[in-house]
């Protein structure tokens, strides 16, 4: 199965990037650095995320990585495709890494974590929200878990619906 995401601007590149840099385990210095090894294929699939999940342009695309050149862009995002063609496992890799961007993308902002926080706890001690607003940051960043199961738990601890 071919992975060709219709661009979707609502997606923003750096957190299409910090999504890219948690699913592999490096970081962004890493993915947009010179090394080779082991992060050439995280870079070629970070450069194919921005391209087919974003409005960037290969040239906007290099300069996130490091002033690299069109070309160089467009060559990873070629690699991917033709990866995708000839390797039905990989695109069911590439599936897994598309949800896991947009999983990643539809968590609350910290600011939405604090704002819904501070309205649904009634204590005026401090000591209690601050607790609360730290407990359900953790749960919302918590990677190893869904969306779903991260919203679960925020909601038990602020009482209430936390919408996306």
């Amino acid at each position: 199965m071919i992975v060709q995401p219709e661009p979707i601007a609502a997606l923003d590149p750096h957190a299409v990037l910090g999504a890219v840099s948690d699913f592999f385990g490096l970081s962004l210095a890493q993915l947009s650095g010179d090394l080779r090894g082991r992060i050439t294929w995280p870079r070629h699939e970070a450069i194919y995320a921005l391209r087919t999940l974003t409005t960037l342009s290969y040239s906007q695309i290099g300069k996130l990585f490091g002033g690299r050149d069109t070309k160089t862009i467009m060559n990873s995002c070629q690699r991917v495709t033709d990866r995708l063609l000839s390797d039905e496992e990989y695109g069911r890799t590439i599936e897994r890494f598309v949800a896991y961007i947009h999983a990643w993308d539809a968590r609350p902002a910290g600011a939405d974590v604090i704002s819904i926080a501070r309205r649904k706890m009634n204590s005026p001690d401090a000591e209690g929200i601050a607790i609360a607003l730290i407990t359900v940051a953790s749960i919302l960043t918590d990677r190893r878990l869904t969306d779903a199961e991260a919203r679960l738990g925020a909601m038990q601890v602020v009482g209430g619906k936390i919408h996306g």
